[in-house]
């Protein structure tokens, strides 16, 4: 039996592809693009690998800034860079949580998983051959200069 996404397919990535975990994806390119039924002009990221393309809201174009630097001509410098998507728990929508997508730096979802295909998109990453080491070497780095004793003398009273 199809699933909802079978039967309503869409030409964007969207949470139901993520939903076996972030992916990394290479970026072809970026252009504008006419979305819904207003035909609001969004910037779109394409990959190599896949058709489908991400729209770009403020937060993942200032998140996609911030990692790979401005664009360029074109949106030249971004071309051939990868990126991490994931899906985000806590984006509100409505003032409800929703959920949503949201771009990250590749080594954060395993720098050695493949770049996924339109039929590999939904796949688990984990897969790749030192993925977990990646992963391990991630969280070693991040816990490394974290104090141990719980009286260390970090006052941890939130002034409000």
């Amino acid at each position: 039996m199809p699933s909802l996404a079978e039967m309503m397919p869409s030409p964007y990535i969207n949470q139901e592809d993520l939903r076996n975990g972030p992916v990394t994806l290479t970026i072809a390119g970026c252009q504008i693009e006419d979305i819904g039924d207003k035909k609001e002009q969004l910037y779109c990221l394409s990959f190599f690998g896949t058709e489908k393309r991400f729209i770009l809201k403020p937060t993942n174009i200032i998140l996609l800034g911030g990692l790979l630097g401005e664009p360029g001509d074109k949106y030249i410098d971004w071309i051939n860079k990868k990126i991490g998507l994931y899906i985000d728990t806590t984006i509100m929508f409505a003032g409800k949580r929703t959920g949503g997508l949201r771009i990250t730096a590749p080594v954060h979802v395993g720098s050695t998983a493949p770049t996924p295909t339109s039929q590999t998109l939904s796949q688990p990453l984990g897969q790749g051959p030192g993925e977990a080491a990646a992963a391990v070497a991630v969280a070693e780095s991040r816990t490394q200069n974290m104090p141990t004793d719980p009286d260390d003398g970090i006052d941890d009273k939130i002034p409000f």
